[in-house]
């Protein structure tokens, strides 16, 4: 079955690049998070929770999630990813006052 669904994102990675160029015409907030939403961060990922949100609603269901984890592991690097611009802006809100 993975097999199957890698397939068919590849096949439908065109479509995808296409819609993310024209949403960014109107939000050039869109154009600068493409690493992230393919999966490449500047970050080195040994050692650290990852912690990836799609949606706002999901980055505001997970901000208590990432509360207790900062709580629980302090000396362990979170490294927390969204797929919109505006779940990005509610993470910092929330954490880098």
């Amino acid at each position: 079955m993975r097999y199957l669904y890698s397939f068919l994102f590849y096949l439908a990675l065109p479509l995808i690049i296409l819609r993310l160029l024209w949403r960014s015409r109107k939000s050039p907030e869109y154009r600068r998070r493409w690493g992230e939403r393919f999966g490449f961060i500047p970050h080195r990922l040994d050692q650290c929770i990852w912690i990836h949100s799609v949606s706002v609603g999901e980055t505001i269901a997970a901000i208590p999630l990432i509360k207790a984890l900062k709580a629980q592991y302090p000396a362990t690097p979170l490294l927390i990813t969204n797929m919109t611009p505006t779940g990005a802006a509610r993470v910092k809100a929330a954490f880098w006052r």
